[in-house]
């Protein structure tokens, strides 16, 4: 789980460059590592629950607003500004989770 959370939080760090592939390759990275933390099981660590809890809620976010048709009606600058802000945002909490498993 540790191991497969490392390699979507290495290949979103391994996208430089903004275009409709990349993001749709981030989709999928993002879509991946929501079901990857919803398999977490339990845990009395409280730092790993509210992180799941956290990235849970924040990552179904990225998906249903920042990328939803919103996404699609912004400049090409505002969307590129989106997607750094949001890859910045889904690195910090995947990495959070990696820290607390």
């Amino acid at each position: 789980m540790k191991e497969k959370l490392q390699e979507i939080h290495g290949s979103i760090n391994n996208i430089f460059s903004f275009s409709l592939d990349s993001v749709s390759i981030y989709k999928r990275n993002i879509e991946e590592a929501l079901e990857l933390i919803r398999t977490i099981p339990f845990s009395h660590n409280v730092m790993l629950e509210n992180w799941k809890a956290i990235a849970i809620s924040e990552l179904q976010k990225e998906l249903d607003n920042r990328f939803s048709n919103y996404f699609n009606i912004l400049t090409p600058d505002e969307q590129k500004a989106e997607f750094k802000f949001s890859k910045i945002t889904v690195t910090n909490i995947l990495m959070n989770i990696i820290m607390n498993l």
